[in-house]
């Protein structure tokens, strides 16, 4: 899939995995509202029926702030709200502990690497 540029400071990649995952590589800052509302609606339009189980790949995420925590929860409400699930890798030492604080961690579902997002998905299919 093709990559989108969404201003000067984020890179968003989109890349079809196997079993209804969206795979979203995301490069750069996602610190203002404008960033996160581009962001945001630049992967629901990728969401569909056949494709609601999305990762995000936050490795490559130099700085993220409180846009980018209302960008995430949007895409995690719709990506729900269309039957499907999210799992965020890959983030620093800096946005694990802003979502700690936020109490986000409760309810972003993240993990250390790709092949451990995939499992996520694997024990929600099975449960």
């Amino acid at each position: 899939m093709p990559e989108k540029e969404n201003s000067e400071q984020l890179h968003i990649n989109f890349e079809k995995l196997e079993d209804l995952i969206l795979l979203v590589k995301l490069e750069g800052k996602i610190i203002d509202q404008t960033t996160s509302n581009e962001l945001t609606n630049a992967i629901v339009s990728e969401l569909s029926p056949d494709r609601n189980l999305l990762i995000l790949d936050l490795s490559e995420v130099d700085y993220l702030n409180s846009s980018g925590l209302n960008s995430l929860i949007g895409i995690l409400t719709k990506t729900r709200t269309q039957g499907g699930e999210m799992v965020v890798f890959g983030i620093n030492e800096k946005v694990k502990k802003l979502l700690v604080i936020t109490k986000l961690s409760s309810v972003i579902t993240t993990t250390e690497t790709l092949e451990e997002a995939k499992n996520q998905f694997k024990q929600i299919k099975q449960n």
